[in-house]
This record gives structure tokens, sequence and C-alpha cells, in this order.
């Protein structure tokens, strides 16, 4: 269907628009993802990054600012965002800001990162609001929602690391319904059950129109002035 649609419109000679296409399958997508690639020189394809990539990035990216990160912490930094790196990208800034801010009790800034101030920057009260939150979304508890909304909000947490932790939650859900192999999906084993428990409340279509709304919401966070905290709370009570 899409693929006819595409070929109505003449998609591979206009110059005014750009379509992004995601594929679960290491195969890529059949005959959409022939069409869709058969003109390299419009294309670009952006692959999942392994494991290490990843680490590597995101040692690269803390030393730019001028922090390292101890091989456990990074190990267990990756072990709970996952590829997630929209997430990764927020914790990074989060650790970096706690680095530069003196997390020593001495008000020092600290140069290398351990694994126990990630599990107390990263895991704890966070975490268990956005269960909380995605939990209630299945259920259909908008009230319950809100509540872990308002309450994660009222800690401290910015609406937009909050869109992020709960795109975060959404593709993993997806990507569970999906995989034919728990193991790839390289989650930690504490929030594998919590997505295990949420995924039979959803189905795969629902979870696409939620990611679009979230990537709506995400768009207009980024190129317009509108009440943060407000436009997460219509979304909330919307889904």
């Amino acid at each position: 269907m899409i693929l006819e649609f595409l070929k109505t419109k003449d998609f591979n000679k206009r110059e005014d628009t750009i379509l992004i296409a995601v594929s679960f399958s290491d195969t890529g997508g059949g005959k959409l993802f022939e069409y869709l690639t058969g003109k390299p020189n419009q294309v670009q394809n952006f692959k999942l990054l392994k494991e290490y990539e990843i680490k590597n990035w995101v040692k690269k990216s803390l030393n730019a600012m001028g922090v390292e990160i101890a091989g456990d912490a990074m190990d267990f930094l990756v072990s709970n965002c996952g590829l997630d790196l929209w997430r990764l990208s927020n914790e990074i800034k989060k650790l970096a800001d706690f680095s530069a801010q003196g997390g020593s009790p001495e008000g020092r800034k600290i140069k290398v990162i351990v694994k126990s101030q990630v599990e107390e920057l990263i895991m704890g009260s966070r975490e268990h609001n956005i269960f909380e939150l995605t939990d209630a979304l299945a259920k259909k508890n908008k009230i319950k929602a809100l509540s872990a909304l308002h309450k994660a909000l009222d800690g401290g947490e910015k609406p937009t690391e909050l869109l992020g932790l709960l795109a975060w939650q959404v593709r993993n859900i997806l990507r569970f319904k999906l995989s034919s192999k728990l193991s790839e999906l390289k989650l930690h084993p504490f929030v594998l059950g919590k997505i295990k428990e949420s995924a039979e409340y959803f189905s795969a279509a629902e979870l696409n129109v939620i990611l679009s709304k979230i990537i709506d919401l995400d768009l207009a966070f980024k190129t317009t002035d509108l009440n943060e905290k407000t436009a997460l709370s219509l979304l909330i009570s919307e889904l």
C-alpha cells in the first residue's frame, strides 16, 4: 500500500520531500526498501550501532566534555539504556552536568564517573516514574498516568527528558512484540520484565500511533515556544 502510494507520487523524483522508513529486520523491508534504495545518491541508510560502537560514542561524548567513565559504569549505563541514542544522549548530559557541578563532597569537579554514581543518577525514581506512567497508559488509567507524569515533573524532571524516556519505553515495547529473539533486545532483565508486562496491553498498531504522536511533540518542542509541561500533559491525556 505504501509502495503503491509512493510510486503514484513519483517519490524518487521529488526533491522537496524527506521520508523516514524504519525496519526491525536485518534483511531490510522487502520491496519497499528496494524501491527506496533504487537511487543510492538519494538515500542515507542509518544502521543500528553495535554495542562496542555505542560505548565508543559515549566515551567520546563524555571526553569532549572533560569527563571519563569507568568501565563497569559504562557497562551499566549501556545495559540499561540499550541501543537508544536519544536516551543515552540525555543521560550523558546529565552525567556531565553532575561532574561539572561538583558531585564530590568537596564540591570539586569529578573527572571519572563511577558505577555507583551512574546507578544513582540514571536508575531510581525516574525509572520508576516512567514504568508507572507506561503501566497506567497500558491499563487505560489516564488519572494514574497523569499523576505519575506530574510526580516526575514535580521531582525536577524536564518534559523533554520525560518525552525521551517515554519514546524509549514505547519503542522497546514495540521491539519486544516484533522480536523473535529476546536476547537481541540487549535490555537489563528488570527493564525487560517491565516491558513484557506492558506489551500484553498494546497492539503494534497502537504503539506506532503513540510513537508518531511522541515524534510530533518532540518536533514541536524543538521548533516552537509552546508550554512543554502543558503539551506533555495533553499528550498523555490523549493516549
